[in-house]
């Protein structure tokens, strides 16, 4: 248990959830008052890291392109591939603080002030989806993959990040989020903390699980398993913490920090990958044809 959440884990592939799931209105009066904070300062590294994304993807920088931003946090990315030539950009965001932020901080023109869950794209298509740290958010995720699938113009590409559960790179940074999930989980269940840290440790316990925030811990396995299922390929990927590109936010500037990243990026991070879980859907230009990388 964490808090007053029941854990539960899939003895195959690993991957956790809450379970069972909180209703709608426990999430609306979770998330009634949550303060949207987004720091402008920030935007100038989305838009120096932001196109180095776009372009390790083969985006082409035709103008013409049409991305969907997905809850990303203000729509700093929004805004990168528009001003780095690659198209048009719509903002979606259940937050109206966030919605605010976007059309009057950054200057975006299409913004969508609704439940990303609950999106209907109509009969449109986009180029570029970008689902950054949303999934793990969501009463069901998988369904909510599915539906981004299908508003992909042919070609498209879909990127979906979030917390990667198999992963230990967190365990050199003892100053974010670990002790406060180890102390939710020993005042639930009466466990030590050094058994509950082993659990971590075995892959027991999962990263990223942190109800009612997060309800999803999610395994590379169980993402593969999903998406084969699925009849969909893709590029399944994990980058550190000190990653520029998938991890643009984080920087190391006290000697401690720097430790910290330095045991990140050369131990913990390579025994079950980094921090960020990445998965890199294109739709095959066929129609006919699975959805491919």
């Amino acid at each position: 248990m964490m808090g007053k959440h029941n854990i539960c884990q899939c003895v195959d592939c690993k991957t956790g959830q809450v379970f069972p799931m909180p209703s709608d209105a426990e999430l609306m009066d979770f998330y009634n008052g949550f303060l949207f904070a987004a720091n402008l300062e920030n935007l100038q590294r989305i838009l120096e890291s932001g196109p180095k994304l776009f372009s390790s993807l083969h985006l082409k920088k035709s103008g013409n392109l049409k991305m969907l931003d997905i809850g990303g946090g203000g729509g700093f990315y929004a805004k990168a591939f528009e001003v780095s030539g690659y198209g048009e950009s719509t903002y979606v965001d259940l937050d109206s603080d966030a919605c605010d932020f976007a059309r009057e901080k950054i200057g975006l023109i299409n913004v969508l002030n609704q439940d990303a869950a609950k999106l209907d794209a109509g009969d449109h298509r986009y180029d570029f989806v970008m689902c950054r740290h949303l999934i793990e958010h969501l009463i069901n995720p998988t369904e909510f993959i599915l539906k981004l699938t299908g508003i992909l113009a042919e070609g498209g590409f879909l990127l979906i990040v979030c917390p990667n559960g198999d992963s230990l790179e967190y365990f050199a940074y003892p100053q974010l989020n670990l002790k406060d999930r180890v102390q939710k989980i020993r005042a639930a269940s009466g466990l030590s903390k050094f058994v509950v840290n082993l659990k971590f440790l075995s892959g027991q316990m999962l990263h990223g699980m942190d109800p009612p925030r997060h309800l999803w811990a999610i395994s590379r396995k169980g993402m593969r398993r999903f998406l084969e299922a699925n009849h969909i390929q893709a590029e399944i990927d994990t980058f550190p913490l000190t990653d520029p590109v998938y991890s643009p936010y984080y920087s190391s500037r006290t000697f401690t920090q720097k430790i910290c990243s330095f045991v990140g990026d050369f131990f913990t991070s390579k025994i079950a990958g980094g921090t960020h879980l990445a998965v890199a859907i294109r739709k095959a230009l066929n129609p006919e044809n699975e959805n491919v990388v």
